[in-house]
């Protein structure tokens, strides 16, 4: 006997489905008994693009009516073709309600779900069972029915261990830099999102030593710092008197189930144990950080000139570390320029620095907008003393140790050059 699809099938061989005939044909033995089967075997292509139409129909029936044999129950499948969208198409595009298959990078992990970023934005994956090894950094292909909790848009009843993990170890996006008015006036687009907060703030801590899983105050501010449960916050101590956040932005805005508005009630989601950080630092302890980290640090300035100061502590390996604050652009650097053209910026001042470290060619520093202020703090002519060091000592593998400190070399010879210094000019020099 022989089985043809069907012309109301709205899937289209070769494109949709493969490893099908138009019409196909079913041997039965010669003894064949009442309930015997046989099976049509077909793939379903993995690169369907659905466009707003993502349903496929196929239909198989006889060729010829016959009372021996019948197509089985069901003689129809409807295939939901789930194109892969961006969260931002999700949000924009998508019916609440309807599923939707999006793929990203998990930048967060509770017990109730994870969050998913891509190159367009975030957004929740809310479902039970979590995997305990979904980690950070996992590239996740992952569908679920869109809507709203609270004002958070989630694809919601997600089965994680039906969900796909593409790759693992993967970079986090690097979180964008933002203020707290952002965060209240355009919380919307950054609801599940990874950021840090440029300037350390103060955590009203009602009483509590170690961070519970509940709600703070933020002085100064009306977004909260949640800490949910199964944080990995719970139990440390809550940073006093300033600190720093980088996490992902959620919403309660009370609404319930289903509820999308109003716009309102962001919060900064203490999720994974480094979220929230104390933000006042050595020198040396800033530069252990890393880079992209909100710090407050104090030092002594040792070299000030146009939109440049050094400064230093007595931490680090040496006895000293130092970093460089540049001031070249950005909302302080008239007022810092300023300052060191009046010297209230010299040598011997004592700075505060509040800002998000960065390098730049390997040089570690405070760059243009990443520094959210700064405080004269004294001001003396006593600079540090000079570590003496040689230029094997720069040259060798602790060189690093003694980025932007105050030195002495001595014995130098210059053999490429001779007469006066010239600006902008780099020397070579070697031992004497």
């Amino acid at each position: 006997m022989e089985v043809q699809v069907g012309d109301n099938s709205t899937a289209t061989l070769e494109e949709d489905v493969t490893g099908l005939s138009e019409t196909t044909s079913i041997t039965f033995p010669e003894r064949t008994t009442s309930g015997n089967t046989r099976t049509v075997s077909f793939d379903i292509a993995d690169d369907i693009e659905g466009g707003d139409e993502r349903r496929r129909t196929l239909v198989l029936n006889l060729v010829s009516d016959t009372d021996e044999a019948g197509v089985g129950d069901p003689s129809t499948l409807t295939l939901t073709i789930e194109e892969r969208l961006t969260t931002q198409e999700v949000r924009d595009s998508v019916t609440t309600g309807d599923r939707a298959l999006v793929e990203g990078l998990v930048t967060r992990v509770t017990p109730e779900g994870a969050y998913l970023q891509d190159n367009a934005g975030a957004l929740l994956l809310a479902g039970s069972s979590v995997p305990d090894n979904l980690a950070l950094g996992d590239e996740v292909r992952a569908d679920g029915q869109t809507g709203y909790q609270d004002g958070v848009f989630q694809l919601s009843s997600v089965d994680f261990n039906a969900s796909t993990v593409v790759s693992q170890g993967n970079a986090l996006p690097d979180p964008q830099p933002v203020d707290f008015d952002t965060l209240e006036t355009h919380g919307e687009n950054l609801e599940s999102e990874l950021v840090t907060v440029q300037a350390p703030f103060t955590i009203e801590r009602g009483g509590d030593e170690t961070f519970q899983e509940t709600e703070y105050s933020i002085e100064d501010s009306s977004i909260p710092l949640q800490i949910p449960t199964g944080s990995g916050l719970v139990g440390d101590p809550i940073p006093t008197p300033l600190a720093s956040f980088q996490g992902v932005v959620g919403q309660s805005n009370g609404g319930g189930p289903g509820a999308d508005e109003p716009n309102q009630g962001y919060r900064l989601l203490g999720v994974a144990g480094d979220d929230v950080q104390g933000a006042e630092f050595t020198i040396a302890e800033a530069r252990e950080k890393g880079t992209e980290t909100t710090v407050v640090i104090e030092g002594t300035v040792t070299r000030a000139f146009g939109s440049y100061a050094r400064i230093q502590d007595e931490s680090g390996p040496t006895g000293a570390s130092g970093i460089v604050i540049r001031q070249t652009g950005g909302e302080n650097a008239d007022a810092f320029q300023q300052d060191i053209a009046d010297e209230n910026i010299r040598r011997g001042t004592q700075l505060r620095i509040t800002g998000t470290t960065s390098a730049f060619a390997g040089l570690f520093q405070i760059n243009n907008d990443d520094l959210s202020d700064y405080e004269i703090v004294s001001q003396t002519d006593a600079v540090p003393d000079p570590q003496t060091v040689t230029l094997a000592d720069l040259q060798g593998s602790g060189g690093e140790d003694y980025e932007s400190e105050l030195l002495r070399v001595e014995d130098l010879a210059f053999p490429d050059a001779s007469g006066s210094f010239e600006s902008g000019t780099t020397y070579t020099v070697e031992n004497a």
